[in-house]
C-alpha cells in the first residue's frame, strides 16, 4: 500500500504527463486548481488561450480531488509537491 505522499507523488505525475504536451512555447508560468469535482471548470481552458495571446508558455492544471483519488488529508503535501514542481500559484 502506498504511503501517504507517494499517493501524493503518483497523483501529480499522472497530472504532469496527463498533459505534458499541450503547454505553448514561450517563457514558462505553472499554476494550478485544487478541489473536488473541478473537472468541468472553464478556468485552464481561458487562462491558457489568453497566455497565447500573450506569448507565454501558460499551463493550467486542474487538480481534482475526486478524480485522482486524495484525501482531504493530502491537502498539505499536495501543496508541499506542487511548490517543488514550480508551480506559481
Amino acid at each position: 500500500m502506498p504511503s501517504h505522499i507517494d499517493r501524493v507523488r503518483e497523483a501529480l505525475a499522472y497530472v504532469e504527463g496527463e498533459r505534458a504536451t499541450t503547454v505553448a512555447p514561450g517563457p514558462g508560468v505553472h499554476i494550478g486548481l485544487l478541489g473536488r469535482g473541478i473537472g468541468a471548470s472553464l478556468t485552464p481552458i481561458m487562462h491558457e488561450a489568453e497566455g497565447r495571446r500573450l506569448g507565454l508558455g501558460y499551463r493550467y492544471d486542474l487538480i481534482d480531488f475526486d478524480r485522482l483519488g486524495l484525501e482531504d488529508a493530502d491537502l498539505g503535501s499536495v501543496l508541499d509537491a506542487v511548490q517543488q514542481l514550480g508551480f506559481g500559484g
